[in-house]
């Protein structure tokens, strides 16, 4: 996947294959206003590696997340697939309060790991977060979620098996075992004269246990051929948030 730069001052350390750059942007997405892209004060390529420090990400020219470091291997061995990379921040509006997530993220077939802290504004509170997960045929995955101040832990494991479009996952907290079931639904594709994409899925979410309707949660995911933004929604209970992931 090419990737795009633009910057104001830099050099280039012809002897020892270094490039080393002051202050510009980059992006992978090719369109002439890309949808995505990094905005750094420093930035260095030497060893087939991008190292970025201070950098801002803008989301269609807005400011979402910033990122003290950021390093992307420029080269692989074999052929390349895009990997989808998470920005470390998460918002959600949930039991009346935003939830500010920023994290650490880790992805090495077939061990996923998160781990980091989050912020609860209105009921002052901070607390930390770590959630990991292996998969074979199956996925199994381990939550784990404390609050200093409120003293509200949560806890617990989960085995989920999709097919296709459609999950199946189980979760025990230590005291009683949830059923979900949720279908992702593709409802909008188009392309564009560069082949470009443009996606829209829906997923409805059902809690199996509670046999209630305000147990459904439903997700819209946006996706483009560079980045994915996906809005969390539970209309009956008015929860709502989003993340992004962008292709790199």
């Amino acid at each position: 996947m090419p990737y795009f730069l633009n910057c104001d001052l830099g050099k280039i350390d012809f002897q020892n294959k270094k490039i080393y750059i002051k202050k510009g942007e980059f992006t992978t997405c090719s369109s002439k206003k890309p949808t995505w892209k990094f905005k750094f004060r420093e930035l260095k390529i030497e060893n087939q590696t991008l190292i970025a420090k201070k950098i801002i990400f803008y989301y269609k020219n807005f400011p979402i997340a910033y990122l003290p470091k950021l390093k992307i291997k420029l080269s692989w061995k074999g052929s390349f697939q895009p990997t989808n990379f998470i920005l470390p921040v998460k918002v959600t509006y949930y039991d009346k309060d935003i939830e500010l997530y920023y994290f650490l993220n880790y992805k090495n077939k077939p061990i996923k790991a998160q781990w980091g802290i989050f912020f609860l504004p209105l009921h002052k509170d901070i607390g930390i977060k770590f959630k990991t997960s292996y998969t074979s045929f199956f996925t199994f995955g381990f939550n784990y979620k404390y609050t200093f101040f409120g003293k509200d832990l949560d806890t617990n494991i989960y085995l989920s098996k999709s097919y296709k479009n459609l999950n199946f996952l189980s979760s025990y907290n230590f005291e009683k075992i949830d059923y979900y079931v949720s279908y992702k639904l593709k409802i909008y594709e188009k392309e564009n004269e560069k082949k470009e994409k443009k996606k829209i899925y829906i997923t409805p979410r059902y809690h199996i246990n509670g046999k209630k309707l305000s147990n459904l949660k439903i997700s819209l995911e946006f996706e483009n051929d560079c980045s994915k933004i996906i809005y969390h929604i539970d209309p009956l209970s008015k929860s709502f948030g989003l993340n992004f992931s962008i292709k790199i």
